[in-house]
């Protein structure tokens, strides 16, 4: 119900509104993601170090990079590539186009004061609006608690998610040793705080993004012609849908859209309302120039997401059966095989019955187990670790009946046990297991995986001490120092409790709450829109 939830909050209320606010925002700032995008780049070396400020202006920028991108911009886009094709390519430049005039405002009003307010600059957008009275004052109180909750929530479960993923698709076995390790990591950047720590962890995040976009061209330079090709094929895939590549079965332009939306914004979009907090600590030389030098993120974001899919599908990973397993929550039984994605769409060739399980195999050989977008082949089933013994009442594809066998009689159970039954066998790779795929194919070997996992590992650890920098930042200067250093360490604490697998709901609470962040400042930079235009006319 959680997940339901979070996707609807996305597709239905985050998403629309990010995107009225970027439009809206590109038109009256008249178009900083293109006029602006060479000052942001002379910005980066714009350092005043006798203005007020903790970082670099190249660090701030870094690091609200860092926080955007995480583990989980890769993860996710391996998702949308595995689930729409090259089309997806398209959707990451038109979410990080969108985005990048929100980071500007964003950095923009967290850098400068209200009209009136002799306070000076508040150094984040939440502890700006806190400040004003009326309904800006608790829209800045609520952002303030989003941003806490998303520390947590968001970096634990979505970045979590996409760390355990990629563990243990390129280094099986490594967790939850590879996540405890990038939890305390991300402590000590974020127990530093932005002065002590804050310039180091934007260069780590810099060699990070650098390393992993290697391992991409690295992987996509195995087949140029194909790479290229497939920037070719993203107009006419993201508008027409992708076509069959067997056993990938193609998918349909509004499903390359939703797996998006679903799977590329929320990790650069989960940090909106936090990262104008970290180009708020810069050392810059103008309020402007900043401003200017945070629309680099989404362009980082965009071109290494880009790349990636690049690489995917370059080496074909993304059609090319893997050994994998699924959550038979994520599978569906059909009773006839799909080869095309009309085929897959057709309700009568999904199974309305029993599917009996015996020793971990399935009695019926005549049904077919499908994922996203292709069967799985010869698959095995798994119940709490071990080879099931189960049965599932199936209606339209779906069980809606657990049952298990006591004192020899098949007897139902709790729906709930569904969770705890995984498909395993040949199936088509999506996340992490997609990344690892495409990195081994392309490299030849294990060197592009491995580079790629460290690289991510990384840039999750930076990634999470700038959001609980960012988060902490939120409070207000008036916030006691242990209650900012308390929200700093909340990040690491998130990821702490996704390596150990203990809170299985953490990754949907995190994507609502990120989602609920994101809508509230996407409201914010809407009413505060005019008096950006009217700074920058300053």
């Amino acid at each position: 119900m959680l997940s339901t939830i979070r996707d609807a909050a996305w597709l239905w209320v985050a998403g629309p509104l990010l995107g009225v606010a970027g439009v809206w925002l590109t038109f009256r700032l008249a178009a900083p993601q293109v006029v602006r995008l060479a000052a942001g780049f002379r910005a980066l070396s714009a350092h005043d170090p006798d203005t007020d400020g903790d970082v670099p202006p190249a660090a701030g920028t870094w690091l609200a990079a860092a926080a955007s991108l995480g583990a989980a911009a890769a993860v996710g886009a391996a998702t949308a590539v595995a689930l729409g094709g090259a089309g997806a390519i398209l959707w990451v430049w038109l979410i990080g186009l969108l985005l990048a005039p929100l980071r500007f405002t964003e950095a923009l009003l967290a850098r400068t004061g209200a009209p009136g307010d002799k306070g000076g600059a508040a150094g984040s957008l939440a502890a700006r609006l806190a400040r004003e009275g009326g309904g800006l004052r608790v829209l800045g109180l609520v952002m303030a608690a989003l941003a806490a909750a998303s520390a947590l929530l968001f970096v634990g479960g979505v970045h979590g998610d996409a760390l355990v993923d990629a563990s243990e698709r390129l280094l099986p076995g490594s967790m939850p040793a590879v996540g405890v390790g990038v939890a305390a990591m991300a402590a000590i950047l974020a127990a530093g705080g932005m002065r002590r720590s804050g310039a180091i962890a934007g260069w780590l995040a810099v060699a990070a993004m650098t390393v992993l976009l290697a391992a991409a061209i690295w992987a996509a330079a195995s087949d140029p012609g194909r790479a290229v090709g497939a920037l070719g094929r993203t107009f006419s895939e993201a508008f027409g849908g992708a076509p069959a590549a067997t056993p990938f079965v193609g998918a349909f332009a509004g499903e390359i859209a939703r797996a998006a939306i679903l799977s590329v914004l929320p990790p650069i979009a989960g940090a909106t309302g936090v990262a104008g907090a970290l180009h708020g600590a810069a050392r810059a030389r103008t309020t402007r120039g900043q401003a200017a030098a945070a629309l680099l993120g989404p362009l980082a974001y965009a071109v290494l997401t880009t790349v990636l899919c690049m690489a995917f599908v370059a080496t074909g990973a993304y059609y090319r059966r893997v050994e994998d397993r699924r959550p038979m929550s994520e599978v569906r039984v059909y009773a006839a095989a799909f080869e095309t994605a009309s085929q897959r769409a057709e309700p009568e060739r999904l199974h309305d019955g029993y599917v009996r399980v015996e020793g971990g195999e399935m009695r019926d050989v005549g049904l077919h187990f499908g994922t996203d977008q292709g069967t799985i082949r010869s698959p095995r089933f798994l119940y709490r670790g071990e080879p099931a013994d189960i049965a599932l009442h199936v209606r339209g594809g779906e069980p809606f009946r657990f049952l298990v066998p006591r004192d020899g009689v098949l007897t139902t159970a709790s729906l709930d046990e569904v969770r705890h039954v995984v498909v395993e066998g040949e199936m088509l790779p999506r996340g992490g297991a997609l990344l690892g795929a495409a990195l081994a194919r392309g490299t030849g070997g294990d060197v592009g995986p491995r580079l790629g996992l460290g690289a991510l590992l990384v840039l999750l650890a930076v990634g999470a001490g700038a959001f609980g920098l960012g988060a902490g930042r939120s409070l207000g200067a008036g916030a006691p120092p242990w209650a900012r250093v308390a929200v700093a360490l909340l990040p690491a604490a998130g990821l702490a409790l996704a390596a150990t697998g203990l809170v299985p709901w953490l990754s949907a609470a995190g994507g609502l709450a990120a989602a609920s962040l994101a809508s509230a400042t996407a409201v914010a930079l809407l009413i505060k829109s005019g008096e950006a235009r009217k700074l920058l006319g300053e």
